[in-house]
């Protein structure tokens, strides 16, 4: 057995040490067989200062609004601002799938079949829920052969 490496001070670890301080209550919340007890016991007595920012880095703030959206022992600060990611995540969710109907619309006119890879299909077919995971843009997936035509349909359509 190796033995355990011991991190030093210095300005790498100090840049993540805030991180590794919100790990338990991070780990609490996304951790799908948490109980409320698990939640309440990593939350009580919590320092919250730069935890949102931890978050945002992980990008998981919106998934903490179920765990601690309503909980008392979140400054109400941190609440809302988890509220806010939430509903930005579903406001997104929305505009994207609608992008994606667009375009498969479009790519259907044109012939051209194509499969959607991740994003708005992986939320909710994997996690079940439109703000689950954060994604930037559509991948859709289209035949070598085709990809031109596809293209062409999807820049004379404007998107």
């Amino acid at each position: 057995m190796r033995p355990r490496t011991r991190f030093r001070s210095g300005p790498v670890t100090e840049h993540l040490m805030p991180r590794v301080r919100h790990a338990p209550v991070l780990v609490a919340c996304l951790d799908p067989t948490s109980g409320p007890d698990r939640i309440d016991a990593a939350v009580a007595g919590h320092d919250f200062a730069g935890f949102l920012h931890t978050a945002q880095v992980h990008r998981v703030t919106s998934l903490l609004h179920r765990p601690l959206g309503e909980h008392a022992d979140v400054p109400p600060a941190v609440r809302n601002a988890i509220g806010a990611a939430r509903h930005h995540a579903i406001a997104h969710h929305m505009q994207t799938v609608a992008d994606l109907d667009r375009a498969g619309a479009v790519l259907a006119s044109a012939d051209v079949p194509c499969v959607v890879m991740k994003g708005p299909v992986l939320a909710e077919t994997v996690y079940g829920l439109s703000d689950a995971r954060s994604y930037a843009d559509l991948d859709l997936l289209v035949a070598p052969s085709l990809f031109g035509v596809a293209l062409g349909a999807l820049e004379a359509a404007g998107a």
